[in-house]
This record gives structure tokens, sequence and C-alpha cells, in this order.
């Protein structure tokens, strides 16, 4: 009887869970619908910290608006989800992180109805959510660490409004130190950014390269530190980047704007400065306008223009970018051209000669134009090529009519062009099955350039000292599915991997290990397992004996891509959350 009741309850808790996370899949970000009544009643009993966000951005159409006041937050949820997480593995440290970033909203909810769509602030959580991270201190610091380089390592930098530009204080190149960023910061109002302070900052660091495995892109951060008064450091602009703005002191009103027309959305570049001229123009729409405080945080896709101001205080904020060159055509570039390529070496109707008179019927000349006119120019066309060749000879008027090659009449001309535009796509075609075939080497290629420049491993990687050699019942499993690529290379394969990068792009030599042929099935099987789901070595899959098993594995293993698996602890038991 108890034995049936345990299993009866463990049933129970089976669909519930089930039904809970299919709730939460399909629940909406926004309102208080994602959180039980109790905890709303409470709250909403309680007085609010903070001015709840404004009705104008809950109605505008391109902005959501999470209020997380009624959330039951741990305000080190963040550092928590950034550490070790027992027996996850790389992928969901990532999903950890993010949903940490974001709380409360879910990841699935995030990806599904914001992510590259709309802008997305998260209000309202508590003020000491986002501490630790960094701070007004940290930032002069920063330019004291070692030499620091305005235009490499910071900008002093502050908005000349009757220019409507943003003017730098400190000439790129001249070293910048703590006084004198402070002496600027004071008498100017002016903004102190720092480039990629995750460089310097081991914390920070850690966020970046856990958002790195849940994206699969680099990571990269900057600080923003503004005099109070509502100053301002930039003009109005788009990036290419998305971006998440965690606002850790003061205040920042930021104006927002989404990309009018689909021609501008998701940019692959960075715009100029806008000046007032520029955005009324482009943007007839009324913005957005958003007021971050302590713990909250802003996500806008690249392409959404924004500038900001600070509040009475001073604030600092940290913004983390990712998704520059990690797009759809980003792959094609590197899968067209080797699609072209191989395509034009094995098939031979693509090597022959192109129609003798292309020219007569293609090009800007000859493109029709929606609105064409009557076929009755056609016969006007064909009685003046009549009148002008009446003083040629017989033969030439008979070869200028009857010559398919030398069509003379529109209606000629528009079925040669017809007729090439049908063969133009058959060969599009052959190349697109070329180019199917090629997508795994264009994968390979982008994701070993990720490989090369995401940031290096962390405390949080660290698995200890590797044991002195491996035998064949020793188990091992991969640090980090995304800190190693395996590509093909001319004498076998060869592993790209990110143990060696530095902290900085300028520091991040491409580290690879050489294969042979015969090892791959080996290291694909080995890149495979994570903490829950290591492998014995004797079991990789290799035509050789153990020993050529046991020297892959160890060649991975001194490399910090392999890691014995210690013992488990009750700590390491896997999460029961839900990745939303």
């Amino acid at each position: 009887m108890e034995a049936g009741g345990a299993s009866r309850a463990a049933l129970k808790r089976k669909k519930k869970n089930k039904k809970n996370k299919k709730n939460q899949a399909t629940a909406p970000i926004v309102g208080g619908g994602g959180a039980p009544a109790a905890k709303r009643h409470r709250a909403a009993a309680a007085a609010p910290s903070a001015a709840a966000p404004s009705a104008a951005a809950h109605e505008c159409a391109f902005l959501e608006v999470v209020d997380a006041s009624d959330a039951d937050l741990d305000p080190g949820a963040l550092a928590a989800a950034v550490g070790r997480g027992g027996l996850e593995d790389s992928d969901s440290r990532g999903r950890r992180a993010l949903r940490a970033l974001l709380a409360p909203v879910g990841a699935r909810a995030f990806y599904a109805d914001v992510f590259e769509k709309k802008a997305l602030h998260v209000a309202r959580r508590p003020a000491a959510y986002l501490d630790g991270w960094c701070s007004s201190d940290d930032v002069f610091a920063f330019c004291d660490a070692k030499e620091t380089l305005a235009g490499r390592d910071v900008d002093v930098t502050k908005y000349d409004a009757a220019a409507e530009k943003r003017r730098d204080l400190v000439g790129a190149g001249a070293a910048v130190t703590a006084k004198a960023a402070r002496a600027l910061f004071a008498a100017e109002a002016a903004t102190v950014r720092l480039r990629a302070p995750q460089e310097r900052m081991p914390l920070l660091r850690a966020l970046c390269r856990r958002l790195e495995d849940e994206f699969g892109a680099t990571v990269g951060a900057n600080a923003y530190l503004t005099a109070g008064g509502a100053a301002q450091g930039f003009a109005a602009h788009w990036d290419d980047v998305d971006v998440f703005i965690l606002q850790v002191e003061g205040s920042k009103k930021w104006t927002v704007r989404a990309p009018p027309t689909e021609a501008l959305a998701l940019p692959r570049a960075s715009s100029p400065d806008f000046d007032a001229a520029d955005l009324k123009a482009m943007y007839p729409g009324a913005p957005a306008e958003v007021v971050l405080r302590p713990g909250d945080v802003l996500y806008l896709p690249r392409g959404f223009v924004h500038s900001a101001v600070s509040g009475e205080d001073a604030s600092l904020h940290v913004t983390l970018s990712t998704h520059r060159g990690n797009a759809w055509v980003d792959l094609l570039e590197r899968l067209l051209p080797r699609a072209l390529a191989a395509a034009g070496e094995t098939e031979v109707a693509l090597r022959a000669s192109l129609p003798r008179d292309y020219a007569h019927f293609l090009g800007v000349q000859h493109k029709e134009e929606e609105d064409e006119e009557d076929d009755d120019d056609d016969a006007d066309a064909a009685a003046s090529d009549a009148s002008s060749a009446s003083d040629a000879s017989v033969a030439e008027v008979a070869a200028v009519a009857y010559d398919p090659e030398l069509p003379r009449a529109r209606a000629a001309q528009r079925a040669r062009r017809s007729a090439f535009l049908a063969a133009a796509a058959e060969h599009c075609k052959t190349v697109l099955a070329h180019a199917l075939a090629a997508v795994d080497d264009a994968a390979d290629d982008l994701a070993a350039e990720f490989v090369a420049g995401r940031l290096p491993p962390d405390a949080a990687d660290d698995n200890g000292d590797p044991p002195p050699s491996l035998g064949p019942l020793d188990r091992v499993h991969a640090v980090s599915r995304r800190d190693a690529r395996l590509v093909v290379a001319e004498d076998g394969v060869a592993l790209y991997h990110a143990r060696s990068n530095g902290p900085t792009p300028r520091s991040r030599p491409v580290a690879c290990l050489e294969f042979e042929a015969d090892d791959a099935p080996a290291l694909e099987a080995l890149l495979a397992t994570h903490p829950a789901r290591p492998c014995l070595v004797r079991d990789l899959p290799h035509a050789g004996g153990d020993d050529d098993r046991v020297g892959v594995a160890e060649a991975l293993l001194g490399e910090g891509l392999l890691a014995a698996p210690r013992q488990q602890s009750p700590d390491d038991a896997p999460s029961s959350d839900d990745d939303s």
C-alpha cells in the first residue's frame, strides 16, 4: 500500500510539473499572470519602493515592460548562476545565467516573444540585485590598474547639445589616469566609458562567458559612468549588436525607437550619430521612454535607436553585447563562395559560354518596367527596322529578319530574356545543391571563429590538476562543448580550442591540435560528453587499440578540454528547475 501510494504521488507530481512547464511556455511575460496569486496579493499590500513603470511604456508596441515587484528574487541569484553548476553542462549553465539575468522572465518566453523583435524592460527588481558587478570606484580603479589609453581602453566623452554630436574630452591614444578621469567627470559632467571591463573584472568576465555558452556568439561588455543632472555622453544611434543594459547605480532615462521598416531591422553595422532632424525624418512615430533604476535590466535588439540622460545623481550601468556577425547572412557569406567553387569544378554546364547576344537583352537598360508599353510598339519597331534597312542588300535584310541571335523586336528580346532567366534559375538550383552539401564546412568556419574569439575559461571552469596519466578504465568528460571545434584539415582533422585564449582580443592566439583522420570518431565522442554523462576511455570509437584511445584522451586532457570526473556529492545533483 505504501509503495503504491508513493508511486501514485510521484505520478501526480510528474503530471503537475509537466503541466507547470506547459503553462510557463505559453504564459505572457508581462502583467501579473506569471506569479502566484498569493504573492501578487502580498505585493499589492506592500508599498512599492520605486515608482511603477509608466502607462505610456506599457502601451508601446515595441516595448515589453515586466513589473518584477511581485517576484521573489534573491539578490545573489545572478552571481550564483555564474558559479560552478555541479553536473550541469555548459549549455545548462548558460541557460541558468540568462534566466537569472532576465528574472523573472523565462528564457523560452524571451526567445518566443521578445528576442530580435522588441525591447524588454524588467523593472522594480530589488535594488541590490545587481550589486557587486561594477561600481563607480571600480570604474576609476580601472584607469590606474595598468596603462589605460583613450580610444582603446576608456573613453571620456560628453554630448554637445549645440552640435548634436558626441565630443571626446581626451584624444585617442592619450593615457587616462583615475585622477584625470575624476576631474573631467566633475568639471565637464562627462561620461567615462570602460571598454571591455571584463578583461580586468573576473566576475563580469565569468558572466560574459556563461552567456557565450547560451548564445553561441561572443559576448562583450562596456561600463558607463555618467555624471548626474541630466548629463548625456553619447548621441542617439543604433548598434549592430543586441544589448542587455544593467542599471547598477543611480538612474537613467532612455529614449528608444524601433526600426520603422524591415530594411533597418537587425543591421550589420552600427549607425552614425543622429541629430533631431535625422530622427524626425527617419522615425516619425513616438519613441518609448524608459527610466532604469538599480536592479533593472533593459534589452534592446540591434537596430533600435537609443540615447540616455542621467537622473539627479550619477548613473552607472553595464552593457552586455552579443550577436555581432552571427546571422544567417554571415553563414551564407562563407557558404556560397565555397558552393560556387565546387559547382564550377564539377558542373560542365556552368562552364559553358554565355549566349553571344546576352548584352542585347540583359542589363539595366533592358530591364522591364512594371508598366509595359503596348505590344503595338513591337510593330513600330519592326517597321522602323524595315525602313532603316531599305538601302541594305537583300542578304543583310534576310539576316536581320531570320537570325534568332539578333532579335530586334522588343517581343523577341523579352522572349530571349525570359529564356535566359529560366536557364539562370536552373544553374542557381545546381549551386544550391552544392551549398547544401557544404553547409557543414561553412558552419565549421563560423564556429571556429567563435572559438578563437570567445573569452578564456574562468575559475568556475577550473577542474583542478589533471591526473598524471589515463588508463582505458578511466572516465572523462568534456569541460565545455563550446570551447572546441573539430574541422577537416588537409592531412587529417584539426581541433581548434579556446582554453589558451587570453582575456583580450589582442591576446587570443588560435590554439589548434592536429590529429589523424582515424582519431576523428573518438574526438567526436569525447566532445559530446559532459559532467553528467562521462565515458570510459576504452569505449571510445577508434579503429586502433586502447593505446590510441588513451593517446587521444590524454591530448585533450593536457589542454584542459577534458576532465576526470570527481565523486558526485549531494550538491552536484542536477537541478530540478526547468529551463524556462
